[in-house]
């Protein structure tokens, strides 16, 4: 029953974020970064907008390098994130996990224990002159672990929640990354006003 409402849970949060990016939303069931690995990233605090204008994203400042994300959907469906940034060999790359509210001091484990956030990858192709972000292919690593079940520890092939540890994951990633296919379609983001994008919805 536990994995049941993780698994519906992640589901849930790959929805939201979906719109995101093209080549859909790969969730880990532990982090992608390892904490000595992220740093700060300012410059790219600030309102964005995708080239298409169809959806926007708001980023704000957090505690202990934890950056706050809230992002608009097509249907104008709003979604609070958290995104960590970091490198994972020389690949830039943000982390993004749902931004949970705060828990009351008297809740039981019982409850707590199955509020385990997913996680997703993000890789930052570029910030100048706009915001270029890709991810990992859904499809790529479906045929993948289909093809190759001792790889990457999932929970099955056609659900690709990601059980494998943050360091497997890694690894896994750097020798995959540049294979054809396994980055899906970049999305650009610019800030509000740029001349290259459409009024946002």
């Amino acid at each position: 029953m536990q994995f049941d409402f993780l698994a519906k849970r992640a589901v849930l949060f790959g929805l939201m974020v979906m719109g995101l990016l093209s080549g859909g939303c790969v969730r880990t069931m532990n982090p992608i970064l390892k904490d000595d690995q992220v740093i700060s990233n300012d410059a790219l605090i600030g309102k964005w907008v995708a080239k298409d204008g169809k959806v926007t994203g708001d980023l704000r400042a957090g505690d202990d390098n934890k950056y706050k994300l809230t992002y608009s959907n097509e249907q104008g469906k709003v979604s609070n994130l958290l995104v960590r940034f970091g490198k994972i060999g020389d690949v830039s790359v943000a982390e993004i996990s749902p931004d949970s509210p705060p828990i009351p001091a008297n809740t039981g484990e019982e409850y707590t224990s199955l509020l385990a956030p997913m996680y997703t990858l993000v890789v930052i192709d570029s910030t100048q002159p706009q915001l270029q972000l890709t991810a990992i292919s859904t499809d790529w690593l479906k045929k993948y672990v289909q093809a190759h079940p001792d790889d990457l520890s999932v929970n099955n092939p056609n659900d690709l929640i990601v059980q494998a540890s943050t360091q497997d994951f890694q690894r896994f990633f750097l020798k995959h990354y540049k294979d054809d296919g396994m980055l899906g379609e970049p999305a650009i983001f610019v800030h509000p006003g740029d001349p290259t994008t459409q009024t946002a919805k």
